[in-house]
C-alpha cells in the first residue's frame, strides 16, 4: 500500500533550497563542459560570480532556470566585467 504523500512532504523553503543547489550544480557542470575547466576552477568561477548570489536569492526566481540560461547570464556578467 502506498504511503500518504503528506508524511514525506517538503516545505516550500526546503524545495527552493534543493532547486537552488541543483541549479548551481548544473551550472558548474555546464561551465566545466563549455570551458574545459576542472571541477575546482568551475566551482570557483561560479561561486565568485554575482550570479551565484542572485541564484541563491529566492526572490529572483533564478533557481528555476536551466543551465544554458544561467550560463548565458554568467558569460554576460564576465563580458561586462572585462569591459568595465
Amino acid at each position: 500500500m502506498a504511503e500518504p504523500l503528506h508524511d514525506h512532504a517538503m516545505s516550500d523553503e526546503a524545495i527552493v533550497r534543493q532547486l537552488t543547489r541543483s541549479a548551481i550544480s548544473r551550472l558548474v557542470e555546464k561551465v566545466m563542459k563549455e570551458e574545459g575547466l576542472p571541477l575546482a576552477d568551475a566551482l570557483r568561477k561560479v561561486y565568485d560570480s554575482k550570479l551565484f548570489g542572485q541564484v541563491n536569492d529566492p526572490e529572483t526566481g533564478l533557481y528555476r532556470e536551466g543551465p544554458l540560461f544561467l550560463y548565458g547570464m554568467l558569460c554576460e556578467e564576465q563580458h561586462d566585467e572585462t569591459i568595465a
